[in-house]
């Protein structure tokens, strides 16, 4: 994924891609108008998710989205 990823937008200078476990706390990015994700959290332990969640929601603005 993340040499798709990296591949579809090496020339797009608005893009960041930040490598990151999930199994460990996200990194402060700041906040955020919407966070989206796809196939990644389904992998994690349930007790990894929940706390996956709180921490997304906590990085977003008051009315940011999480989409999955």
């Amino acid at each position: 994924m993340l040499k798709s990823l990296n591949h579809n937008f090496a020339n797009d200078a608005s893009v960041k891609v930040i490598e990151h476990d999930l199994d460990t706390s996200l990194p402060d990015l700041g906040y955020f108008d919407a966070v989206v994700t796809g196939f990644a959290i389904h992998h994690l332990r349930h007790s990894r998710k929940y706390s996956l969640y709180e921490e997304i929601y906590g990085m977003l603005n008051p009315t940011g989205v999480f989409v999955t």
